[in-house]
C-alpha cells in the first residue's frame, strides 16, 4: 500500500503539467488524482472529485457513457484511445487510457486517464465555404512557420528519446517496476509525438512543393523484403502472419525512401487493423506496362463512405466501437502522405474492400518508363 502512495505521489507533478484532464483511477472507475486542468476547467475541489466515479465528474452521468474505452482498458490490459462524441458536454473528446502494472500482484491496477477536447479539430468540418477559403489562404502563409517549427521539434525530442533509452539502458535494474512503466509510457507517448511531427513535416512539404524525389533503378522486391522484415516484429507481436508471392527480382526507376515510407505505411495500417491471428498477403504482379504491389488483409475492411475518405487529410477512421482487438491510433495522415508520394512518382494508389469484416486491398500501381 506504502508503495501505492509513492507511485501516486510520483505521478501527480507530472499529470498537473498537462494541458488537458489528466487523472488516476482505480479499477472501480473512482478518480484517486485529478489534474488542476480539470479541477480548475470544472470549478470543483479535490475533497469533491476524490472517490467519484470519473463519470459523474466528466460526463454528468449516473452510469458509465456508452463509449468510454474504461472498461476495454481493463480488460485488454493495453493503452485504449477513442474518439467519441459527448452529447452531455456537447463536445467532442479524446479518451486515451493507460493501464498501470503495479509491482505487487495483490496490489490494484491503476489507470491513467487523458481527455482531450478536440471540438475544434471536428469543427472545421462545418466552416462556411468562404470562411473556408479564408482558412485556406491563412493556412497556406502558415505552412512555412509550421514546417520551421516541425523541424525546430525534433532535436530536442530525439535527446528525450535518447535519454530514456539511457536510463532504462543503464539504469533499469535499480527502478521500481511502477517507475519503468512510467517510463515506457512517456516513451511510446515521445515516439507517437515524434512520428506525428514526422508526418506534419512531410505533409507540409508536399503542400509546398518541397519533396525532391532522388529516383534510380531499385530492385523492388529486395524494398519490400526489407519493409516486411522491419515490420515483422509487430505482426508477430498481434500473431499476425505475412504471406508473401513475390519474383526474385523486379526491377523499376523510384525513390527508395520514399516508396519504402509508403510500403511501410501499408503494413503497418494492415497490422493495426487485421485482428490477432488473422493474415496479410503481399503480392507482385509484373508485365510489359507496369507492375502492380498489392497488400491485402483479412481485418475489419472498409464501407463505401470509409474508402470514399481514407486517402484524405486527417482522414482518420474511427473504429473504437468495433470490439475487436485492434490499434487505434493514428493522426490521419499516414495514407494521405502516401498518396501523395506515389503519385509524385506518376504511380496510382487505390484501396478495394467489400466491406466491412471482408478486408481490405490496397494496390500500387507502377507503370514503366
Amino acid at each position: 500500500m506504502r508503495n501505492n502512495l509513492k507511485s501516486e505521489s510520483l505521478l501527480n507533478p507530472l499529470l498537473d503539467a498537462f494541458p488537458f484532464y489528466a487523472f488516476l483511477l482505480d479499477e472501480n472507475h473512482r478518480i484517486l488524482f485529478a489534474n488542476s486542468k480539470l479541477l480548475n476547467d470544472l470549478n470543483l475541489s479535490e475533497e469533491q472529485v476524490k472517490g467519484s466515479y470519473c463519470h459523474s465528474i466528466i460526463h454528468k452521468t449516473v452510469l458509465p457513457v456508452d463509449e468510454c474505452p474504461l472498461e476495454e482498458a481493463i480488460t485488454s490490459g493495453g493503452p485504449v484511445e477513442r474518439k467519441f462524441f459527448d452529447k452531455n458536454l456537447n463536445k467532442w473528446i479524446l479518451s486515451t487510457i493507460f493501464p498501470i502494472k503495479r509491482k505487487n500482484k495483490n496490489d490494484k491496477g491503476l489507470l491513467l486517464y487523458l481527455i482531450q477536447d478536440v471540438t475544434h479539430i471536428n469543427d472545421t468540418e462545418n466552416i462556411p465555404l468562404d470562411y473556408k477559403e479564408n482558412l485556406r489562404e491563412l493556412t497556406s502563409v502558415n505552412k512555412e512557420i509550421i514546417l520551421r517549427v516541425s523541424h525546430e521539434l525534433q532535436t530536442p525530442i530525439a535527446s528525450m528519446d535518447l535519454a530514456l533509452q539511457l536510463l532504462l539502458e543503464n539504469y533499469k535494474d535499480q527502478l521500481s517496476n511502477d517507475v519503468v512503466n512510467l517510463i515506457e509510457i512517456i516513451q511510446r507517448g515521445e515516439r507517437r509525438l515524434r512520428s506525428l511531427i514526422d508526418n506534419v513535416i512531410d505533409a507540409s512539404k508536399v503542400e509546398l512543393g518541397k519533396i525532391e524525389l532522388s529516383v534510380q533503378k531499385e530492385n523492388l522486391v529486395e524494398v519490400i523484403d526489407e519493409c516486411i522484415e522491419t515490420i515483422y516484429f509487430m505482426a508477430e507481436k498481434r500473431q499476425i502472419s505475412i504471406i508473401k508471392k513475390l519474383p526474385e527480382n523486379s526491377y523499376l526507376n523510384f525513390d527508395k525512401l520514399r516508396i519504402e515510407q509508403v510500403i511501410l505505411n501499408l503494413l503497418s495500417n494492415a497490422i493495426k487493423y487485421t485482428p490477432s491471428s488473422g493474415n496479410i498477403f503481399v503480392k507482385l504482379i509484373e508485365n510489359e506496362h507496369y507492375i502492380d504491389l498489392s497488400i491485402k488483409d483479412t481485418g475489419i475492411g472498409l464501407t463505401e463512405e470509409e474508402q470514399e475518405m481514407l486517402f484524405k487529410k486527417f482522414g482518420k477512421i474511427e473504429r473504437g466501437n468495433l470490439n475487436h482487438n485492434l490499434i487505434n491510433e493514428g493522426t490521419g495522415l499516414g495514407l494521405y502522405i502516401s498518396r501523395e508520394l506515389v503519385n509524385l512518382h506518376n504511380f496510382n494508389l487505390s484501396v478495394n474492400s467489400e466491406g466491412r469484416n471482408k478486408g481490405s486491398t490496397f494496390t500500387i500501381k507502377m507503370h514503366k518508363d
